[in-house]
Formats: C-alpha cells, structure tokens, sequence
C-alpha cells in the first residue's frame, strides 16, 4: 500500500486535487478492510496461542471460553463438519478432557502469518474416562496433530482441528488398519 500511495503522489494527477483525494480516499478504504479483521501484532497472536495451550493444558474452560468470540467457528478437518458457536467448541474439547483427564499439549512449533497461527503439538494423556462410545482402557495417547486459529480483535474466531478420532482411537489400540504396516500405521 505504501507503494501503491507513492505511485499516487508520482502521478500527473497530482495537479488535479479532486483525483487525488479521490484515490487517496480509496486506498484509505482498502487500509481500513484490510484492518476489519482486528489488527494484531505477530506477536502478540503467538503469545495469544501459547497462553491457549497453557489454559487447555490447565483445563480452565471459562478462561479458555473468553478467548473465543461468541460465533466462533469450530472447523473438524477430518470429517469436514463447521460448527458455530462457543458449545460445539467446548463439547469437542470436553470429549478429550473426559477421556483424557491427564492429558497435556505440549507445541511443536507455531506459525503465524497475518492473522492465522497454525500449531503443531503433540498430545499425550492416559485414557481414564469415558471418550465417545469407548470404556476407559488405561492405555496411553501420544499423538502429534495441528491446529489453525484465525484470530481478530483478540479472540479466535475459527478454530480448526485436524485432530481426527481415528487417530486416538489407534493410539489407544482400539482399532487398526486392515493391511497397514505397523511402520506406516
């Protein structure tokens, strides 16, 4: 944009006042679109994603509410479902809190780019409760997966998992891949 407003300044309608207002005003507008997402610094958005893994981590679910918005969008990769609103976030974490009581993240790395954070963690917990239709088996998770947020005016607006149930579930040796090598499973 900077470019884009010495290439105004460097042009013949210079001279012509009313022109110039005229694209300055529009490239006022795009600066303020590009801005209605809520501005945020980078890093502020990583200590943003790194305080949510230490509330995840300590299972405070009303911290970790006040850092959605309201209409937060809840995007399951894995089976391609997007729920809206801050009950099919809890409802999704608290199926691994319950299954997982012990369960702790720990991040990979963290990336952020413009108002996205994409986390890699690995997640490792012992299943003690009831997770879906599965009894406890005493079984231990370890698993790596990724999470993206989109974040704006300091809330995350879209939380995407690609934390899939298949995953858990051989984690826990509840179920296998007919044909799989053990390596590659």
């Amino acid at each position: 944009m900077i470019i884009e407003l010495q290439m105004i300044r460097n042009t013949k309608s210079m001279k012509n006042t009313v022109n110039f207002h005229r694209k300055f005003a529009s490239l006022c507008d795009k600066m303020l679109k590009a801005l209605e997402g809520g501005f945020m610094k980078k890093s502020d958005i990583y200590t943003m994603i790194e305080q949510w893994v230490d509330v995840w981590n300590a299972r405070d679910i009303d911290r970790l509410k006040s850092m959605y918005a309201q209409d937060a969008i809840l995007y399951q990769g894995p089976v391609k479902k997007a729920l809206k609103g801050w009950e099919y976030i809890q409802a999704r974490l608290e199926d691994l809190t319950d299954g997982f009581p012990d369960a702790q993240m720990k991040i990979n790395n963290l990336h952020v780019d413009g108002n996205i954070a994409i986390l890699e963690f690995n997640e490792t917990g012992t299943h003690e409760g009831r997770f879906l239709d599965y009894e406890p088996t005493g079984n231990k998770i370890d698993f790596d997966s990724c999470l993206v947020f989109r974040v704006s005016n300091g809330k995350i607006v879209n939380h995407t998992t690609y934390v899939d149930t298949a995953t858990i579930l051989r984690s826990l040796g509840l179920i296998k891949v007919a044909g799989a090598r053990p390596e590659a499973a």
